[in-house]
Protein backbone atom coordinates (compact mmCIF):
# COMPACT_ATOMS: atom_id res chain seq x y z
CA UNK A 1 0.00 0.00 0.00
CA UNK A 2 1.32 3.25 -1.08
CA UNK A 3 1.08 6.14 1.80
CA UNK A 4 1.10 9.19 0.81
CA UNK A 5 1.47 12.63 3.03
CA UNK A 6 -0.53 15.19 3.54
CA UNK A 7 -0.13 18.68 1.99
CA UNK A 8 -2.33 20.70 3.99
CA UNK A 9 -3.23 20.76 7.30
CA UNK A 10 -7.07 19.63 7.01
CA UNK A 11 -6.36 16.72 4.04
CA UNK A 12 -6.00 14.01 6.88
CA UNK A 13 -9.04 11.85 5.75
CA UNK A 14 -8.69 12.39 2.62
CA UNK A 15 -5.05 11.16 2.03
CA UNK A 16 -5.95 8.66 4.72
CA UNK A 17 -8.71 7.20 2.33
CA UNK A 18 -7.02 7.39 -0.96
CA UNK A 19 -4.26 5.21 0.60
CA UNK A 20 -6.94 2.88 0.89
CA UNK A 21 -8.83 2.92 -2.01
CA UNK A 22 -5.49 3.40 -3.85
CA UNK A 23 -6.77 6.51 -5.70
CA UNK A 24 -4.69 9.76 -6.02
CA UNK A 25 -5.73 12.75 -4.25
CA UNK A 26 -7.29 14.54 -7.44
CA UNK A 27 -9.52 11.72 -7.89
CA UNK A 28 -10.51 11.54 -4.35
CA UNK A 29 -11.40 15.77 -4.74
CA UNK A 30 -12.97 15.56 -7.90
CA UNK A 31 -15.47 12.74 -6.45
CA UNK A 32 -15.80 14.83 -3.63
CA UNK A 33 -15.78 18.12 -5.49
CA UNK A 34 -13.74 20.28 -3.44
CA UNK A 35 -10.37 20.29 -1.31
CA UNK A 36 -11.78 21.03 1.91
CA UNK A 37 -9.61 24.47 1.73
CA UNK A 38 -13.24 26.46 1.83
CA UNK A 39 -12.43 29.12 4.65
CA UNK A 40 -15.55 29.44 7.03
CA UNK A 41 -16.34 32.83 8.11
CA UNK A 42 -15.90 33.33 11.97
CA UNK A 43 -13.58 30.39 12.96
CA UNK A 44 -10.10 30.55 13.63
CA UNK A 45 -7.17 27.86 13.14
CA UNK A 46 -7.92 24.65 11.38
CA UNK A 47 -11.11 24.96 12.65
CA UNK A 48 -11.72 27.57 9.67
CA UNK A 49 -11.11 25.11 6.70
CA UNK A 50 -14.48 23.11 5.83
CA UNK A 51 -12.42 20.31 5.69
CA UNK A 52 -14.27 16.80 5.16
CA UNK A 53 -16.84 14.47 6.97
CA UNK A 54 -17.09 10.63 7.18
CA UNK A 55 -20.24 10.63 5.47
CA UNK A 56 -18.53 11.93 2.07
CA UNK A 57 -15.98 9.16 2.48
CA UNK A 58 -18.97 6.62 2.54
CA UNK A 59 -19.87 8.18 -0.71
CA UNK A 60 -15.82 7.92 -2.32
CA UNK A 61 -16.04 4.28 -0.60
CA UNK A 62 -19.55 3.67 -2.17
CA UNK A 63 -18.13 4.95 -5.65
CA UNK A 64 -15.13 2.81 -5.53
CA UNK A 65 -16.83 -0.52 -5.14
CA UNK A 66 -16.28 -0.68 -1.28
CA UNK A 67 -17.98 -0.57 2.03
CA UNK A 68 -17.56 1.36 4.70
CA UNK A 69 -18.22 0.12 8.29
CA UNK A 70 -18.28 2.03 11.61
CA UNK A 71 -16.79 0.17 15.13
CA UNK A 72 -16.88 2.06 18.06
CA UNK A 73 -14.15 2.12 21.09
CA UNK A 74 -17.66 2.96 23.51
CA UNK A 75 -20.44 1.83 21.52
CA UNK A 76 -23.84 3.42 23.72
CA UNK A 77 -27.11 3.71 22.80
CA UNK A 78 -27.44 7.52 23.74
CA UNK A 79 -25.27 9.69 24.53
CA UNK A 80 -25.82 9.64 28.61
CA UNK A 81 -25.42 5.69 28.40
CA UNK A 82 -22.19 3.99 29.18
CA UNK A 83 -21.10 2.08 26.69
CA UNK A 84 -22.76 -0.91 26.17
CA UNK A 85 -20.54 -3.67 26.02
CA UNK A 86 -17.03 -2.68 27.56
CA UNK A 87 -15.79 -5.74 28.07
CA UNK A 88 -16.44 -6.73 24.07
CA UNK A 89 -15.37 -3.38 22.48
CA UNK A 90 -11.81 -3.57 22.66
CA UNK A 91 -11.13 -6.84 21.91
CA UNK A 92 -13.91 -6.00 18.91
CA UNK A 93 -12.24 -2.85 17.65
CA UNK A 94 -8.30 -4.49 18.46
CA UNK A 95 -9.88 -7.75 15.85
CA UNK A 96 -11.32 -5.40 13.05
CA UNK A 97 -7.58 -3.67 13.39
CA UNK A 98 -5.98 -6.74 13.01
CA UNK A 99 -8.20 -8.06 10.09
CA UNK A 100 -8.94 -5.28 7.52
CA UNK A 101 -7.73 -2.62 6.03
CA UNK A 102 -9.37 1.12 7.19
CA UNK A 103 -9.27 4.27 8.71
CA UNK A 104 -8.62 4.97 12.28
CA UNK A 105 -10.85 8.56 14.22
CA UNK A 106 -8.54 9.29 16.69
CA UNK A 107 -6.76 12.13 18.69
CA UNK A 108 -2.81 11.95 19.84
CA UNK A 109 -2.30 12.20 23.24
CA UNK A 110 -0.84 15.48 23.03
CA UNK A 111 -2.97 17.05 20.48
CA UNK A 112 -5.63 19.67 20.64
CA UNK A 113 -7.27 18.25 16.99
CA UNK A 114 -8.53 15.24 16.22
CA UNK A 115 -6.81 13.07 13.27
CA UNK A 116 -7.17 10.01 11.65
CA UNK A 117 -4.56 7.34 10.82
CA UNK A 118 -3.95 4.50 8.20
CA UNK A 119 -4.53 1.13 8.66
CA UNK A 120 -2.86 -2.07 6.99
CA UNK A 121 -4.16 -4.93 8.84
CA UNK A 122 -2.70 -3.61 12.39
CA UNK A 123 0.17 -1.50 10.35
CA UNK A 124 -0.60 1.92 11.51
CA UNK A 125 0.32 4.92 9.36
CA UNK A 126 0.25 8.65 10.20
CA UNK A 127 -0.59 10.51 6.94
CA UNK A 128 0.68 13.68 8.55
CA UNK A 129 4.58 12.05 7.57
CA UNK A 130 3.81 8.88 5.64
CA UNK A 131 5.26 6.79 8.28
CA UNK A 132 4.42 3.94 10.52
CA UNK A 133 3.41 5.30 13.78
CA UNK A 134 2.26 3.74 17.67
CA UNK A 135 -1.63 3.24 18.02
CA UNK A 136 -0.28 3.21 21.58
CA UNK A 137 0.38 7.21 21.34
CA UNK A 138 -3.78 8.17 20.09
CA UNK A 139 -6.71 7.76 21.93
CA UNK A 140 -9.19 5.99 19.43
CA UNK A 141 -13.10 6.88 19.00
CA UNK A 142 -14.14 5.00 15.65
CA UNK A 143 -12.77 2.38 13.25
CA UNK A 144 -13.80 2.15 9.97
CA UNK A 145 -13.48 -0.37 8.23
CA UNK A 146 -13.14 -0.47 4.13
CA UNK A 147 -14.06 -3.66 1.97
CA UNK A 148 -14.90 -4.61 -1.13
CA UNK A 149 -18.39 -5.08 -1.93
CA UNK A 150 -18.79 -8.37 -4.33
CA UNK A 151 -21.53 -9.82 -5.44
Amino acid sequence: MYIPVKTKPWMCMPVAFGAILDCDLDYVFGVLGHDGGEIIPGRKGIERYRSFHIQEMVDLCHICGYALTEIETDPSLAPEDLAVYPDKAGERILWHIQNSVGVIYCQANTAKQRHVLINDHGIIYDPDTGKETDILDYVVYSYYRVDRITE
